[in-house]
């Protein structure tokens, strides 16, 4: 039995507070999506009838299997949803990486946690 660390839960609860603020003052709307390979998007920002942003709350990056699956997850969701704002929140360092699965391209952004709260908001 795995126990979910409360750093992990508290990162995705914060990011669902933050949006859900900006959704009810009519700024954003925000959604769950999960596509057909199983893989999950847990913040899909959408402003009128555009997608603006995938969002990945994730604690710990450095497991490399967990990064992957993050990864993949928004690689895949962004070219569904035709997105290419593509947010990976984490307690990591901010940097901006180019990343490719099977064909699927895009640049993801990886911010800290508490300044990639702000940056949900304001793009």
């Amino acid at each position: 039995m795995q126990v979910r660390s409360k750093p992990r839960l508290a990162v995705r609860k914060h990011v669902a507070i933050a949006l859900r603020r900006a959704e009810l003052s009519g700024e954003l709307e925000f959604f769950y999506w999960k596509g057909a390979g199983s893989e999950e998007i847990d913040f899909v920002v959408k402003r009128g009838r555009r997608v603006t942003q995938l969002v990945q709350a994730c604690w710990d990056t450095a497991d490399l299997k967990t990064r992957g699956r993050e990864v993949r997850a928004l690689l895949k969701a962004g070219a569904e949803l035709k997105c290419r704002d593509l947010v990976l929140l984490s307690e990591a360092a901010e940097r901006r990486e180019e990343a490719s699965w099977y064909g699927l391209k895009g640049r993801i952004q990886c911010l800290p946690f508490r300044r990639g709260l702000w940056e949900i908001r304001i793009s």
